[in-house]
């Protein structure tokens, strides 16, 4: 069974920090609108990243969304964004 079909069902919890690393890429732009500077990051340092709110609030929602659109776009009032894809 693909990790398509299976997050359907809200497969990624607030806790599941290493299975959302072994499905999931994460990109972190700093500034959102300087496309060139990014890094890969792991979902430990984003949720470092986003705080503890936020990333039960709206993170992890959105992260089980990806498989919709294979790819997400996450950006914050902060001007940092994220990029999710899965491998």
């Amino acid at each position: 069974m693909s990790a398509k079909i299976q997050s359907q069902n809200g497969f990624f919890t607030k806790d599941d920090l290493t299975t959302i690393d072994s499905y999931l890429i994460i990109r972190f732009y700093k500034n959102s609108k300087d496309r060139k500077n990014n890094s890969l990051i792991s979902a430990k340092k984003m949720r470092e990243i986003v705080g503890e709110k936020a990333w039960e609030k709206s993170i992890i929602n959105r992260i089980d969304q990806v498989w919709e659109k294979q790819t997400m776009e996450i950006k914050l009032r902060r001007g940092i964004m994220f990029r999710i894809a899965y491998r």
